[in-house]
């Protein structure tokens, strides 16, 4: 991301977690023994992180943007819970990180999609395998890329708080990649731009399910979000969980 110091202020306005991600996340702990053991994938400033390790979960976040993971480690020091932040990528995770140890994955917010090599998307699958539990799950959100079948720019609802609104654009670029370009406008009308033609892998339901299947995952869920409507050809997000 090219100016992520620029969001970190307004990120939690803007990604906020919400009643219906509270409520899935506590219907799905509750599937498991506790005390449940989570890992979160680009875990930004770790909000949803703390409010899991609140709930008696054993939670780890790791993130390689430094502005986030400083904001996420300032807020864990207010806090005495079961939980802790590393910088590491998706491709160190299975170096150091415990093997059959977690009962939950889970990558937000598009995140995943800055994963733009199909080799290295398909060891993020793999090393998921290896890092969960048996009877584990991964939660994937990403952008719904599908829509790029009929058309070649997407215009996604503004994210938008009292102080600030992030616009996002995924398009297809000359050479045929897809691209991400976000625009942060404060309130007092000035414009940041966050990403700008940032290429991604534009990630849809057939890639998860074949990537999963060669990992030895066997069953995969879809939603257009956390209140799990279900996902149409017209939904903005995509939402898979997969065991």
């Amino acid at each position: 991301m090219e100016s992520i110091q620029d969001i970190v202020e307004y990120y939690d306005e803007l990604f906020p977690v919400t009643e219906d991600i509270q409520n899935f996340y506590l219907q799905l702990t509750g599937s498991y023994r506790s005390p449940v053991r989570i890992l979160g994938i680009a875990s930004n400033t770790g909000t949803l992180e703390i409010s899991l390790a609140r709930n008696n979960c054993d939670v780890t976040g790791i993130e390689v943007s430094q502005p986030l993971l400083e904001s996420s480690i300032l807020k864990r020091r207010t806090q005495l819970m079961s939980i802790r932040f590393f910088q590491l990528s998706t491709i160190e995770m299975n170096k150091f990180l415990g093997k059959d140890f977690y009962h939950i994955i889970y990558c937000l917010n598009n995140r995943i999609t800055y994963i733009r090599n199909q080799e290295y998307m398909e060891k993020f699958f793999f090393d998921c395998r290896e890092l969960l539990k048996d009877g584990g799950t991964v939660v994937l959100h990403v952008h719904n890329y599908e829509k790029l079948s009929h058309t070649e720019k997407i215009m996604l609802s503004p994210r938008k708080s009292i102080r600030a609104t992030l616009s996002t654009d995924i398009h297809v670029r000359n050479d045929r990649k897809v691209a991400v370009t976000q625009i942060l406008e404060t309130g007092n009308g000035k414009t940041r731009p966050i990403m700008v033609d940032e290429e991604v892998y534009p990630l849809v339901r057939k890639d998860i399910i074949r990537f999963g299947k060669k990992a030895g995952f066997r069953d995969f869920s879809f939603y257009s979000g956390f209140s799990l409507a279900p996902f149409t050809d017209d939904s903005e997000n995509l939402l898979c969980i997969i065991k």
